[in-house]
């Protein structure tokens, strides 16, 4: 509970050093209209039109970059350890071992997920995380978290070849593979930098300008790559 704290914390106080960075008044004059008995017919037909038109336009694009996603995630493949992995299924099934198959089956989702384009990038750009305390299977999972942030947790799962449902085998694997410090830095650098591919459309549409989208996200990985960096190597000292 302490530690969540301090994450909302962080934020906030993050909120207002942007603010005060980008000069941005925190008292501003608002002039709200006549407030007038609402017409529920006229509101229902006005947002349903408008969730029709965010759905089609957003919506588009979302399974546009879900198929992308799905097709870095799973290609390209390498052969010669699925056929390794297929050789080792066979001799387990014709020795009457079934059940032994589920890790295989895991397994090769690890590899594939290894040697598939997110999990290259994640392996070169390991030093460019390195001082954050993250190594390639994080680095690989914050790419991975760009399409959707629940992709974090799932993908860092096949990663340690985790058993579904079995939150216990993958809390000891983090336990033994990283530190409480590493914990918290990286709580805190996915809490202040790129938010998922769905918020970052919708600050296109409401903002109208890649050009300020793309400054928005450059700035936001910038800010939390520092903060966290500050955090993580004060925090070594100690």
């Amino acid at each position: 509970a302490a530690l969540l704290f301090l994450l909302y914390l962080i934020g906030i106080l993050s909120a207002f050093l942007l603010l005060k960075i980008f000069n941005i008044p925190l008292e501003r004059e608002v002039i709200y209209p006549q407030l007038k008995k609402p017409d529920l017919k006229r509101v229902f037909k006005k947002n349903l039109i408008k969730t029709k038109n965010f759905i089609k336009k957003l919506g588009s694009t979302l399974l546009l970059f879900s198929v992308l996603f799905w097709f870095l995630t799973n290609f390209p493949k390498n052969r010669e350890k699925i056929d390794q992995l297929e050789q080792k299924k066979i001799e387990l099934i014709n020795s009457g071992l079934e059940k032994e198959t589920e890790n295989l089956y895991r397994e090769k989702q690890k590899e594939n997920l290894k040697d598939s384009f997110i999990g290259n990038l994640g392996k070169k750009k390991e030093k460019l995380f390195a001082p954050l305390g993250f190594d390639w299977k994080l680095t690989t999972c914050f790419f991975s978290s760009f399409a959707f942030k629940e992709m974090f947790l799932s993908h860092l799962n096949i990663l340690f070849a985790a058993e579904e449902n079995n939150p216990v085998f993958l809390q000891e694997k983090l336990t033994q593979s990283y530190s409480p410090l590493q914990a918290f830095c990286l709580m805190t650098f996915l809490l202040l930098s790129i938010p998922c591919v769905g918020t970052v459309f919708a600050i296109k549409k409401e903002t109208g300008s890649w050009k300020t989208t793309v400054f928005q996200m450059l700035f936001l990985f910038t800010y939390a790559y520092l903060f966290t960096l500050i955090i993580y190597q004060i925090g070594r000292l100690f």
